[in-house]
């Protein structure tokens, strides 16, 4: 069985970013959320800038061989 390539799974950590933002504006505008709810969009914004960079970030390659 083959490892997929970087490009076709969903990293767990975009997951959870995602859902922290979910949760934030679920409570901010239905709920009308204490301020510290708003950590959760600090949170989760950083999250998914944090995961998409490392996902997009090439590993370094061997140096060729001669």
């Amino acid at each position: 069985m083959e490892n997929p390539s970087p490009g076709q799974f969903m990293d767990l950590g975009i997951v959870a970013g995602i859902v922290l933002l979910v949760i934030w504006a679920t409570s901010v505008f239905m709920y009308s959320g204490p301020g510290w709810v708003n950590l959760l969009l600090t949170l989760g914004v950083t999250i998914l800038i944090w995961r998409v960079v490392v996902r997009g970030t090439r590993s370094p390659s061997p140096p060729p061989k001669d």
